[in-house]
């Protein structure tokens, strides 16, 4: 699955390279994860911080610059608690929280709308699909048994599903520093399509959500 994803995006970056013109900036993006767990009794467990950063890439699309295939490769580090999970072991029943520890490569493959130039600053839209192939998970366990053998952090995870995807959707402003070299600042939303996690006391997806700060420079 790994090696189909990345050849997908090998292909696709040749498909643009004789677009007239491109731009690499570079990402560094603070942001907001939570989850939406549907028809379960574990609930989500709220807002907690999580980056993305990377390179990114705008192929522009013929002759007007306005247009641009934008995508890249980026490194997401998110941070999301499952509350009330009703866990048996042998004849103990007890109920934890978890913490999961993801981390995914993703590679943005989105279309980017910019306005002419108007004093220095360019206003932009964006929306697309983000793929991302997970490289990391562990978690953190919290349980209302005392024991230690149900409380640990930082345990390697399994039930991970290795392949996200999600809706993009943001906005934003460039300012111009001279030349082609600008530094961007908008907001976007990721909306996750895919389950993340499938283990046995889920009885539905989780799917990761994300609002972040898009903070960049381009070249």
């Amino acid at each position: 699955m790994r090696k189909a994803f990345f050849a997908l995006i090998f292909l696709l970056s040749f498909q643009f390279l004789d677009a007239q013109q491109f731009r690499f900036g570079l990402t560094a993006s603070p942001e907001f994860n939570f989850t939406r767990i549907l028809a379960s009794e574990v609930d989500p467990g709220g807002v907690s911080v999580g980056l993305n950063y990377g390179l990114l890439v705008d192929f522009t699309l013929g002759e007007v610059e306005r247009y641009a295939f934008s995508t890249g490769i980026t490194h997401r580090m998110a941070n999301v608690t499952l509350d009330n999970i009703k866990l048996t072991d042998a004849s103990v029943e007890y109920t934890a929280t978890q913490t999961l520890k993801l981390q995914y490569v993703e590679v943005p493959l989105t279309m980017r709308l910019r306005t002419n130039e108007v004093g220095y600053i360019t206003y932009y839209g964006q929306m697309g699909f983000v793929p991302g192939i997970l490289i990391a998970s562990r978690y953190d366990q919290k349980a209302d048994n005392t024991d230690p053998k149900y409380n640990f952090k930082n345990q390697k995870n399994s039930e991970t599903v290795g392949v996200n995807l999600s809706l993009h959707i943001g906005g934003g402003i460039e300012y111009s520093l001279g030349g082609a070299t600008a530094v961007m600042a908008g907001l976007y939303y990721s909306n996750g399509f895919t389950n993340i996690y499938k283990t046995s006391f889920l009885d539905d997806k989780v799917s990761l959500r994300n609002i972040g700060l898009r903070l960049g420079i381009l070249f």
